[in-house]
């Protein structure tokens, strides 16, 4: 896996110490910050809100 796929990831753990509260509260404010993320990614393209066509060739490639 290139290393800027692998930095644009992102990961969550579940245990037997979440709560129903905790993933509530995670359902809930995750789209706002993957909105934020976006906005600071040069993989995606603000206009059509969505990946640029290229961005698997420039995750491939390593580029920025």
């Amino acid at each position: 896996m290139p290393f800027r796929a692998v930095q644009s990831s992102v990961r969550f753990s579940l245990s037997r110490y979440n709560t129903e509260e905790g993933i509530d509260k995670i359902i809930e404010v995750f789209p706002q910050i993957m909105a934020n993320l976006r906005k600071l990614s040069p993989h995606w393209d603000k206009e059509r809100n969505a990946p640029r066509p290229n961005a698997p060739t420039l995750v491939q490639q390593g580029q920025t």
